[in-house]
């Protein structure tokens, strides 16, 4: 929303925070009341195929070129707020969706990201690399269920390891402050009780 991005805004130029790193514990995270704000140019395209009414199918490709990215410079355990040069970030994104049975229907989703720091004169370390908290591999699926008065979903996601550090030399996972992958699982249960409960 507007009042998260507004809100990230104002911590990247006036406020101090600690995080959790490696070397870790913690670092302290410096505000930069200089930074430009971003640009981004970006392009998408897509195509939906109906199989049969019940079944369909997604496929969308995008790129985003990113000018002025704010970003981090680390250094030991202190991380500055920069503006980098260029990034792009491009990727494919698989969707699809089915009715199992007349009270069951299946959501399936895939995105492959490549993220690419492509200039960044105050932190060379970081060309070329990864951009921070940007997973390559993001996968999910999830079950609904409606019969009669009961409903419920059971669905599963999966976030590849993302790195923390620009230089993306973060690549040990399992210990404390580490970026790890993970699968997430969720179920839900309803009862409908009347119209309104």
């Amino acid at each position: 929303s507007s009042e998260k991005v507004l809100y990230r805004q104002v911590l990247d130029l006036y406020a101090t925070s600690t995080v959790r790193c490696v070397p870790g514990p913690t670092c302290i995270v410096h505000n930069n009341a200089d930074l430009e704000p971003e640009t981004g140019t970006t392009w998408e395209m897509g195509g939906e195929w109906r199989f049969t009414r019940a079944t369909q199918a997604g496929l969308t490709v995008y790129e985003t070129r990113l000018k002025d990215l704010i970003y981090r410079k680390q250094v030991g355990s202190d991380i500055y707020r920069i503006n980098a040069g260029e990034a792009r970030v491009r990727g494919v994104e698989f969707t699809a969706r089915t009715r199992l049975a007349s009270w069951l229907e299946l959501d399936a989703n895939y995105g492959d990201v490549d993220s690419e720091m492509l200039e960044n004169e105050a932190d060379p370390s970081s060309v070329g690399k990864r951009l921070t908290d940007s997973p390559e591999h993001i996968a999910g699926i999830e079950f609904a269920a409606r019969y009669g008065p009961w409903s419920g979903t059971l669905g599963a996601r999966y976030v590849s390891h993302v790195h923390f550090n620009a230089d993306n030399s973060d690549l040990v996972e399992g210990v404390p402050g580490s970026y790890d992958a993970y699968t997430m699982v969720n179920a839900k249960i309803g009862y409908t009780f009347s119209k309104t409960v």
